[in-house]
């Protein structure tokens, strides 16, 4: 059941990113903690390690995005 919950976050992420939405970055980092520790407990390292390259990846996108949004949605 988590990792569907995962599957539904990741989804949405894409969905918000594609558009333009700067909670898709947000909603990214949550759903890749939980795929680190989901992967982390299985032991399966190689794929923890992958996704937390993707966690790096959405901080980086909220970094980028949200002063970009911010100005956006303040005109």
């Amino acid at each position: 059941m988590y990792e569907w919950l995962l599957t539904g976050l990741s989804i949405l992420g894409t969905i918000y990113n594609l558009q333009k939405r700067a909670a898709g970055w947000v909603i990214w980092t949550i759903s890749n903690l939980g795929w680190i520790i989901s992967f982390s407990m299985k032991g399966l390292m190689a794929e923890a390690f992958l996704f937390s390259v993707y966690l790096f990846l959405s901080v980086y996108g909220i970094f980028k995005w949200w002063p970009r949004h911010q100005k956006e949605n303040a005109s």
